[in-house]
Parts: C-alpha cells; sequence; structure tokens
C-alpha cells in the first residue's frame, strides 16, 4: 500500500458515497500511507499508536488458517511436479501471479466458516 494508492482508492470510495447519498467512518490503523485527509462522505478514524496489534487478534486464527491452506497448496503443487522439475528453484522460478492468485483462492476456500465465526 501507498499513500498514493490509498488516495485514489479513498477518492473513489467518497465518490460512491456521494453517489448513494451515504456517509462512511473508516477505521485505519496507523500505517504511514493512511496518514491522509478525510474525504467529504468518508471520515478516517485511527486507531491510537501499538493499537493494531490488539485489534487483530480476533484475525489472527483466520491468518494462520489461511496461511496454512496456502502452504499445503504450494507443497501440493510442488510434488506433483517434482517428475517434470530439476528442483525447488525450478518450481519456483515457475510460478506465476496467476498461480499464486489461484492458490489464495483455493486456500480461501478451505479456511472453515467456524474458523473465521470463532
Amino acid at each position: 500500500m501507498t499513500t498514493k494508492i490509498f488516495n485514489s482508492w479513498l477518492d473513489w470510495l467518497n465518490a460512491e458515497m456521494i453517489r448513494q447519498g451515504r456517509h462512511v467512518l473508516l477505521v485505519v490503523d496507523n500505517f504511514i500511507a493512511h496518514k491522509v485527509s478525510s474525504r467529504l462522505k468518508v471520515t478516517l478514524l485511527f486507531f491510537p499508536p501499538n493499537f493494531t496489534f490488539r485489534a487483530q487478534l480476533s484475525d489472527a486464527g483466520i491468518i494462520k488458517s489461511f496461511k496454512d491452506y496456502f502452504k499445503r497448496q504450494v507443497f501440493q503443487r510442488a510434488f506433483e511436479k517434482i517428475p517434470v522439475i530439476r528442483g525447488v528453484e525450478d518450481f519456483v522460478k515457475g510460478l506465476t501471479v496467476f498461480d499464486a492468485v489461484d492458490l489464495a483462492i483455493e486456500a480461501w476456500r478451505s479456511v472453515k466458516p467456524f474458523t473465521i465465526v470463532n
């Protein structure tokens, strides 16, 4: 994330809120790229310093589960390609952004609703 990207996204969100006649409060952490001004229809509320890790504790189980499934997908693909690759380097060099997105989608689909609820 960069300030330029975040500003661009906020401008888009603000235009959407104007179009819909709505106003939103967006709670964000103190990441340097988030240090921008509120918009007409998008008000930014910043977490206090050193608070993000406390707020994200509830996400830890979901993130861990996702990462575990993602790693499992990567290893499964690597093992499937053992007959045609010369090593881990060949496998890694052969991965594309599309492959990574595909692996992420498969991993996310594997995360159980029970994990998200908890």
